[in-house]
């Protein structure tokens, strides 16, 4: 079963949609980057989609990349009015779970949100 299949049996009033090809349907609310593009030193500055045209104020956009924190596909989609959300959080969540794992402790999440910045 893939992703998109399992999210859709989770959330079966929610559409989900895998995208390869550019992708351009109004139709979806969320959009998630989940691509390394964009990411300082990996094609920085560099947009996974060829236009964001169809992207509006009712979407929500996320990128999984944290730095920069305002990527390339971040900032076309704030020019749409899109609300958006960057990877940091993420790679906080994340470090919040391996440190638990490594060391038995929880360490806020502000603590290691406030140490990525």
């Amino acid at each position: 079963m893939g992703l998109c299949t399992a999210i859709q049996r989770v959330y079966p009033t929610i559409r989900v949609v895998a995208c390869i090809e550019p992708f351009s349907d109004a139709a979806v609310d969320l959009i998630v980057q989940t691509t390394p593009l964009g990411m300082q030193g990996v094609n920085e500055g560099k947009c996974p989609l060829p236009s964001m045209d169809w992207v509006s104020p009712h979407h929500v956009v996320v990128d999984i990349v944290y730095k920069p924190a305002i990527t390339a596909f971040m900032s076309a989609a704030i020019s749409r009015g899109a609300k958006v959300l960057g990877g940091a959080g993420m790679l906080a969540g994340q470090g919040i779970l391996a440190y638990r794992l490594f060391t038995g402790k929880d360490i806020p999440y502000r603590i290691m949100k406030d140490a990525l910045e």
